[in-house]
């Protein structure tokens, strides 16, 4: 990649269909009966069947129907809320499709995130989140929050320096910038390195 000029359209175009979308891989839907499963096998569950089985035996047969009662009814409340949370998120995935910057023949160009392929300069500002993992060649007081990779609550301030250190934490890999954290200061350019899931998101998703 030309380090001023970036990737061509052409080349862009052909990475593309090499290496596919730059898209996260999705999770396979639960079916219904994966969800109900999931709301009685839990230990609470099992120990207040056991109770109720206790009761049937010591003659509390209304007490055996109540505790059953109160299972059966937290089954379906965590069966709807979670059955609603997955449309809601199948649908915001539908709708969502965030845009990346990027630089090719020398031009910067605004591009959907799914389009960004290895070699790509991406420019990265403000509010922007990064559309696939990167190495920085350029940074000016760059910050970054990656809470959702590392669980820190403070930005990071991220520069162009070579690590020295083989097989540095992602924590500390501070020449890095990774896919779906988001830009909280400062600017930089840097080139895409892994994208879709190859990326250390799409990893953790695996």
């Amino acid at each position: 990649t030309d380090p001023t000029r970036g990737l061509s359209e052409l080349e862009a175009r052909q990475r593309l269909e090499e290496g596919g979308a730059n898209r996260l891989p999705e999770a396979q839907a639960r079916t219904d009966w994966d969800i109900i499963f999931d709301q009685v096998n839990s230990l609470p569950v099992y120990l207040l069947a056991a109770a109720a089985f206790v009761s049937v035996l010591t003659g509390g047969v209304i007490d055996a129907v109540v505790v059953m009662g109160v299972v059966a009814a937290n089954a379906a409340i965590g069966y709807v809320t979670e059955t609603r949370a997955e449309k809601t998120i199948s649908s915001l995935r539908r709708f969502v499709d965030p845009v990346a910057v990027v630089i090719r023949g020398g031009e910067s160009l605004q591009i959907p995130a799914h389009e960004v392929v290895i070699g790509d300069l991406v420019v990265l500002k403000p509010g922007m989140y990064v559309p696939a993992d990167c190495r920085l060649l350029k940074a000016s007081h760059l910050s970054v929050d990656e809470s959702m990779l590392t669980g820190e609550s403070m930005p990071v301030f991220k520069s162009t320096r070579t690590l020295r250190i083989r097989n540095t934490p992602l924590a500390d890999r501070l020449n890095m910038v990774y896919m779906g954290t988001l830009i909280t200061g400062g600017q930089a350019t840097a080139l895409a390195v892994a994208t879709g899931g190859s990326s250390e998101i799409g990893r953790l998703q695996l």
